[in-house]
């Protein structure tokens, strides 16, 4: 029997690591947060307001960042002795 369930998990985690590959090498291949720049450093083969629109979708529907930031803040956490006030400004990411 088909487990349909089990499928659609492992294809979703797929995409969300797809997105999120996708993400990582355009912020360094461009060096920049902007969308726009993440888009040109990926160098896809199509036009770039669909590369654009992908990612600016793929990031509203994305619902993993409280994880990330409770990571990213733990790891913050770690490299500093006392308590330190870090700010992190993620308006640059997304656009609106």
């Amino acid at each position: 029997m088909t487990n349909f369930t089990m499928y659609a998990y492992e294809l979703k985690r797929d995409l969300i690591n797809l997105f999120l590959m996708d993400m990582l090498f355009g912020i360094s291949a461009s060096g920049s947060t902007l969308i726009s720049n993440i888009s040109r450093g990926l160098k896809e083969n199509i036009k770039l307001g669909y590369t654009i629109e992908r990612l600016c979708d793929h990031l509203s529907s994305f619902d993993k960042n409280d994880i990330i930031m409770n990571n990213f803040f733990s790891e913050c956490r770690n490299l500093f002795n006392e308590k330190p006030v870090v700010l992190f400004d993620d308006s640059n990411i997304s656009k609106i």
